[in-house]
């Protein structure tokens, strides 16, 4: 059984999102399993809870929804750039903050598309 009393919030909200249940779905772990795979991901909250929790076995995370996976890999795959992105658009709101992702997308259409990569 892996526990612990704190709950991580994610980044991305999904819909079927466990973060609510993510300390009752790692209580019925077993305490020796290796590897964990989670097909449905969305906002990560289980493996990053098992994670910070302290498994050290592999962890696998795949998802259906092609944007939400592409979220995950710009992130793994291109943090720094993806946090300056985002900072750069903290004090933006509404319509300006849609016209700089279009200007974005405009100037670099690969910024955020980065090759899947199987297991």
């Amino acid at each position: 059984m892996i526990h612990a009393k704190t709950r991580h919030p994610g980044i991305l909200k999904s819909i079927g999102g466990k973060a609510s249940q993510v300390e009752q779905l790692a209580a019925m772990l077993p305490r020796d399993f290796k590897c964990f795979i989670d097909p449905f991901m969305g906002g990560g909250s289980l493996p990053f809870h098992l994670r910070r929790v302290g498994f050290p076995g592999t962890l696998i995370m795949s998802d259906i929804n092609r944007p939400v996976m592409t979220t995950w890999e710009a992130l793994r795959d291109h943090c720094d750039a993806v946090v300056e992105l985002l900072e750069s658009m903290r004090a933006l709101t509404g319509r300006e903050a849609f016209e700089a992702i279009g200007a974005r997308e405009a100037l670099d259409p690969d910024c955020f598309r980065v090759a899947s990569v199987d297991c």
